[in-house]
Formats: C-alpha cells, sequence, structure tokens
C-alpha cells in the first residue's frame, strides 16, 4: 500500500469527497470538486495537462467506470456502475501502418470533451463519447451508447442511443430549466413539495438562499481544499 496516497484519501474523505483509490487518477489529471460528492471507484483518464480539468459538482456520484475526457459534471447528478463518460473514438491510429502503440509511439489524438449537465442520471454500463453535451435533467438507459447530444430532460437508450421521451411536458421543462434550482441550498429544497412538480415549481419561487461549497481540488500529488 502506498500510504502517501492513503493519506491523501482520507484527507479528500475528511474534506467531502469520496475516492475508493486515489490512484485511479491519471498523473496529469487534476479534479476539482465541490463538497460533498463521490468518485467511487471511477477512473480519471485525462492524458494532456492543457485539457485535464475537470470540474464534479456537488452532490454527485459515480460507482465505477471511466471518466476519459470530461470537462463538467454537474451538481445532483447519479452514475451508475461501469459508466463510461467522453470515450475517444480513436485511442488507436487506423490510418496507420499499424494500430499498436509500441510502434506508433508518436500518435496522439485530441478530441473536444465531454459535459455533463445537472440533476442527470446515468445507467449502470452506459457509455457517453467524446464532445457529446448531456442536457440537464437528462436520464441514459442502462447499457446505452450515447454518440450524440442529450437534450435537457431527455430519456435515451438503446445502441446506439435514441430519444425515447421526455420526463415533463414543454412548459415544465422551461420552468425547471428557469428555476435553476440546483444552484439553491438544499436544506431549503428539501422542504419543498419536490415529488409534485408543479407544486415545486411554484414553492421553487420563494426560496433565494443559494447554496455554497467548498471546493477541493485533487491530484495524485495533493489534497487541498478552500471555502467559496
Amino acid at each position: 500500500m502506498d500510504l502517501r496516497l492513503y493519506f491523501l484519501k482520507k484527507k479528500a474523505r475528511k474534506l467531502g469527497v469520496k475516492i475508493n483509490d486515489i490512484s485511479c487518477i491519471s498523473r496529469t489529471a487534476t479534479i476539482q470538486a465541490e463538497s460533498p460528492c463521490s468518485l467511487g471507484s471511477a477512473e480519471i483518464v485525462n492524458r494532456k495537462p492543457k485539457t485535464s480539468l475537470l470540474l464534479f459538482s456537488a452532490h454527485s456520484y459515480i460507482r465505477s467506470g471511466t471518466l476519459h475526457n470530461v470537462s463538467r459534471i454537474g451538481r445532483f447528478c447519479s452514475f451508475g456502475q461501469n459508466v463510461t463518460i467522453g470515450q475517444l473514438k480513436k485511442t488507436h491510429p487506423i490510418d496507420f501502418a499499424s494500430t499498436s502503440r509500441e510502434l506508433c509511439l508518436e500518435y496522439e489524438y485530441s478530441a473536444p470533451p465531454a459535459e455533463v449537465g445537472h440533476d442527470v442520471w446515468i445507467g449502470d454500463g452506459a457509455v457517453i463519447m467524446e464532445g457529446v453535451k448531456i442536457g440537464h435533467g437528462a436520464v441514459i438507459g442502462k447499457n446505452a451508447l450515447v454518440t450524440k447530444d442529450v437534450l435537457p430532460y431527455q430519456i435515451v437508450g438503446g445502441n446506439p442511443a435514441k430519444p425515447i421521451r421526455f420526463r415533463f411536458e414543454t412548459s415544465i421543462i422551461e420552468a425547471l430549466l428557469v428555476s435553476e434550482w440546483w444552484n439553491l441550498d438544499l436544506a431549503e429544497l428539501r422542504k419543498l413539495d419536490y415529488q409534485n412538480v408543479t407544486h415545486f415549481l411554484a414553492q421553487v419561487k420563494a426560496v433565494h438562499k443559494h447554496a455554497y461549497y467548498q471546493q477541493v481540488k485533487i491530484t495524485r500529488q495533493q489534497v487541498s481544499g478552500h471555502s467559496p
């Protein structure tokens, strides 16, 4: 056991960020997390230092999987097991004489990062490809392969993923997006009738207290926290 990584893990947990194994974070990656959140057993693989920052927001968790090339995970997101986000299309050269990295040492492939909005639910085994943007409130079905952007509050599933339906009618979706409830204080949100979206929208207008979360910076070398 690497004692240095063990104590970094303990420090992160004390600051409200749960990580099962800090060695799962690539050496070039930096995570800017809002506390509390959980990265579980996810492998953070961002290979290029200039594009290696991952913003992981409060009240979100991923159980296990890989974050390949991701710029942002919103608040209140729920990701299952073996979820892959930001999967690269060309991890090996297909127009070179060989696809092997043993031979093609200078091969590089850059791609736009994936982005995930607030309040997104991703089922077990789902794969989100590079550059895909997942809108607020979207739901991704189990084992889905998502190759195109997903609209806010849209439910998609299948391989490749296709739209199934929207969670709510258009007027409700627009009201939820305007409310930006994910920026409000959690204790105040819990007082609302979140089981009835119409009641929730009527009540949330009276909530003016915004949430403020501790920021935690995590790398393979250090863990540090500071207040907003």
